[in-house]
């Protein structure tokens, strides 16, 4: 068994699309997440000869504090080995090794590793090679549809639980119009705004406009769709999504709160499920929840999501949380679009 880092980007591609991963660990992806973060990155592979058993990524920034190294950084995105095998603890080991001792080698006073629900069956590898000190958990969130070439309203409505299925009914005898882009500079302009306006009423960050202008950039137009609920000539609701292999992610949800209670995100998310239908990908990403968020849970599982915990685990230098605590406010600005460590505990 080899590790090495410099992999092709066409050998590393090639690997990825043939086990049908979501788009994270994808070269477009990482590429992506190099134009917003500004950070080092660095991609392994696990040999067995000449042939590719493994992959796993991650990216490092330094700043005021030091080294922080993600896998991977943006919003808590997964980055946990892919394998060919996935019961391959040989390659799981030895690449999560790698990944430390390259935060060893930084010096980092943060390293970090977000894993997937379907990595957790290996969880005690990762807490064996990663010896983290600390940690927080999500609760990851999938929709199993079916693969229907034909597939239609119909399709959906089975999917989903009574109430939702009411709320869809309700959705499509508005008189709504959906619109579906890629490049069209207006449909990402409508939802970047109804996106900016949503975060901000709920006292949160929105995510910058240039970060989805790096999207546009970096993610193929045949991987990503946005999705417009309108009313005449307002849009009312918008939605991004991202699709690879087996996985549409729901990426960026936005409505226009005027329009919440006619149901017009229920139209887009209805429309983007049928498409997902007949494209015969059958693994719908909801993203992670916190625990807190019992409304988006319950809203998530209205649409037949089920529940499976992933983790952040979490490594830091002697010393670094009493800085962390000491620069709280700050954290995020000193290392933006990195995870440095759970909140919750400083």
């Amino acid at each position: 068994m080899r590790v090495i880092h410099d992999v092709p980007d066409d050998a590393w591609r090639r690997f990825v699309r043939a086990q049908r991963t979501p788009i994270y660990p994808t070269g477009e992806w990482l590429q992506f997440l190099k134009c917003v973060t500004g950070g080092r990155f660095r991609r392994w592979v696990a040999l067995r000869g000449d042939t590719i058993v493994g992959g796993l990524a991650a990216g490092a920034r330094q700043g005021p504090l030091g080294w922080v190294v993600n896998a991977l950084p943006w919003y808590g995105t997964p980055g946990a080995c892919v394998l060919a095998d996935h019961a391959d603890d040989e390659a799981r080991k030895a690449l999560l090794t790698a990944f430390r001792s390259w935060a060893d080698q930084l010096e980092a006073i943060s390293t970090v590793l977000v894993t997937t629900p379907a990595e957790e069956v290996a969880g005690a590898v990762y807490d064996a090679v990663l010896r983290p000190d600390a940690g927080d958990d999500r609760i990851g969130q999938v929709t199993q549809l079916p693969i229907c070439p034909d597939a239609d309203l119909e399709a959906v409505l089975v999917t989903v639980r009574q109430k939702t299925r009411n709320l869809v009914r309700k959705a499509f005898g508005q008189d709504f119009r959906l619109v579906e882009a890629t490049d069209d500079p207006e449909a990402w302009r409508a939802l970047e705004s109804l996106h900016a306006e949503g975060m901000r009423a709920k006292g949160a960050t929105p995510k910058p406009p240039t970060d989805f202008e790096a999207m546009r950039r970096c993610v193929p137009a045949a991987a990503r769709r946005i999705w417009l609920t309108m009313d005449g000539d307002r849009p009312a609701a918008a939605l991004l999504t991202l699709h690879h292999g087996d996985t549409t992610e729901y990426l960026v949800p936005a409505v226009d709160l005027e329009y919440r209670s006619r149901q017009a995100l229920s139209f887009v998310i209805a429309h983007a499920m049928v498409a997902a239908m007949r494209a015969g990908r059958p693994q719908w990403n909801w993203g992670g929840t916190w625990r807190s968020q019992t409304s988006l849970h319950h809203f998530k599982r209205g649409w037949g999501a089920a529940d499976a915990t992933y983790r952040y685990l979490v490594r830091t230098r002697p010393g670094a949380v009493a800085r962390f605590r000491t620069h709280r406010a700050e954290l995020t600005a000193m290392y933006p679009s990195f995870f440095v460590y759970p909140f919750g505990l400083l």
